[in-house]
């Protein structure tokens, strides 16, 4: 990939991001009576140094993202939702969760939303390459 393409795509996720967190800090403060805080990572699970680690991953999937040519999107998704969720660790110390899923005791956020919507384009795109061997998203 040529340089002027990832610096276009460092520039369109970094406008992601930042139109992301505008969107979470609303809805974190306006949905603030039912919000959990999360210091841990997924499902709220902690080990310590998940500042660090969510950078490192953060840098791992954007190598990934610079040097993949498709599935676009779904990368796109992971890292608005990773760089929104790092957003309220590095001004908070935790993540704020503020939606609760129906019929289970979890909470979830605009950002897990957008990491989960970027994993399933990429498993639906595993798939199809798999099958069909060509990109089908």
């Amino acid at each position: 990939m040529k340089e002027k393409e990832k610096l276009r795509r460092v520039v369109f996720l970094l406008g992601m991001i930042l139109m992301g967190v505008l969107v979470h800090e609303f809805l974190g403060g306006s949905l603030k009576e039912g919000t959990v805080n999360n210091e841990g990572v997924s499902f709220g699970l902690k080990f310590g140094g998940e500042l660090i680690l969510s950078l490192f991953v953060f840098l791992a999937v954007l190598i990934v993202f610079l040097r993949e040519k498709e599935v676009f999107w779904g990368w796109m998704g992971i890292l608005t939702g990773g760089g929104i969720n790092w957003w309220d660790r590095i001004n908070y110390g935790y993540v704020r969760d503020y939606w609760k899923l129906p019929g289970v005791d979890l909470y979830n956020n605009l950002a897990d939303w957008g990491i989960f919507i970027g994993i399933m384009i990429l498993v639906i795109e595993y798939i199809f390459k798999k099958n069909n061997g060509k990109n089908r998203v």
